[in-house]
């Protein structure tokens, strides 16, 4: 097996595991621990604000990496021409430094001392 595989298999797997973290903390109404630490979680002034703040952020993100995943596998067992996966790629960066802001944003909203 081609080791890109394993990387395209890793990205949907991280995926997958994300978006069920964030519909599990959505209904729980919980911080999950993969999330960030049990000791961070202890300084969370709402638990359920900061879930309301990056519960879509969490979702724009695995989706897009869904795609990506997909995309990238796809292209890669193909063999299409790889600069077919740069859009792909431009749209999960895209997302991804918007979750990591957004995720920051409601970390200093949400939290004591961060």
């Amino acid at each position: 097996m081609n080791s890109i595989y394993i990387i395209d298999f890793c990205i949907l797997a991280a995926a997958i595991y994300l978006l069920v973290v964030g519909i599990g903390m959505k209904k729980s109404g919980k911080i999950h621990k993969s999330v960030m630490g049990e000791e961070l979680i202890k300084n969370c002034v709402d638990e359920r604000a900061f879930i309301d703040a990056i519960y879509p952020w969490m979702i724009v993100f695995s989706i897009a990496s869904l795609i990506a995943g997909i995309a990238g596998f796809l292209l890669d067992y193909f063999k299409v021409i790889s600069w077919a996966n740069y859009p792909t790629l431009g749209l999960f960066l895209i997302v991804f430094f918007l979750f990591i802001f957004q995720y920051r944003r409601a970390l200093k909203k949400y939290f004591k001392d961060m």
